[in-house]
């Protein structure tokens, strides 16, 4: 994609936008998109497809569409986090992660356990992980290679979605009533809470 161009992904497929909120092209092989994640070169998308949801790699010019993994239901909205080893997304309704190894194409489900219901994902690394829920109360952070928590930070009232930043390893996750952003600490302490009236 050029710099600055924006993908959305809708009930009706994929459309790229230019600076200018151009349409430049689109199309509807991808249904029911609910996250999209752009890395290195491709792009990755979750999609409804024939009752299932499904993560599609494709090209910068929204092609050559591969299913990596897939889950048995359509009833969840599903996040996606990618890194050179591993492709994940959150299966909710099933309560835990699908992932995919990039390196041996196995797709296997992880658990985690102070996760009840993972809601969002990020890659802080290629296996560090970071997992969050609507419900739960903690975010946590998981080692993908052993399947074990490096560290969890309970100071949560539930979340909605997150973001890191590189340059200062602080981690911001959205409360799940939208007014407030609490700051994590890159060793998983709630470093400040701002709230918005």
């Amino acid at each position: 994609m050029a710099d600055g161009d924006i993908l959305v992904g809708s009930v009706k497929g994929l459309t790229r936008l230019d600076r200018k909120f151009k349409v430049t092209r689109g199309t509807d092989a991808y249904k029911n998109v609910t996250d999209i994640v752009e890395y290195k070169r491709d792009i990755y998308v979750v999609h409804e497809r024939k009752g299932t949801r499904a993560v599609s790699k494709l090209t910068a010019d929204l092609s050559g569409g591969v299913v990596m993994l897939e889950t048995p239901t359509v009833f969840s909205i599903n996040k996606l986090s990618v890194s050179k080893t591993y492709v994940v997304m959150t299966d909710n309704y099933n309560k835990k992660l699908a992932v995919y190894n990039q390196s041996s194409k196995v797709v296997t489900g992880v658990t985690v356990p102070q996760v009840k219901s993972p809601d969002d994902v990020l890659f802080l690394s290629h296996a560090s992980l970071l997992v969050t829920s609507y419900w739960d109360k903690n975010l946590v952070l998981l080692d993908l290679k052993t399947e074990k928590i490096i560290w969890s930070c309970d100071q949560l009232n539930g979340s909605y979605s997150m973001t890191g930043n590189p340059s200062s390893g602080l981690i911001y996750v959205i409360g799940y009533d939208e007014k407030t952003v609490y700051i994590i600490s890159p060793t998983g302490m709630l470093s400040m809470m701002l709230i918005s009236i």
